[in-house]
């Protein structure tokens, strides 16, 4: 059971980390095309990611930074 939750865990950070790839071109495209409505829908996607996709991606990197907040706040 927990080897199943693990590859659940790997495959869901291997989705959104695809997702941040594919985020990045496009925001590369979108600024030298100079498309306004795609620069829109690039921030959009991106608070998405970043509200979702951070929690799963950058979860060992969050834990530390939230210990050493805790240490430094004593």
């Amino acid at each position: 059971m927990e080897k199943n939750q693990s590859q659940k865990n790997v495959s869901a950070k291997i989705w959104w980390s695809l997702a941040l790839f594919i985020n990045v071109i496009l925001t590369v495209l979108v600024v030298f095309t100079k498309n306004i409505p795609g620069c829109i829908a690039v921030i959009a996607f991106g608070l998405y990611l970043s509200k979702y996709g951070d929690p799963v991606i950058f979860k060992n990197y969050n834990q530390r930074r939230k210990k050493s907040m805790k240490l430094l706040k004593k």
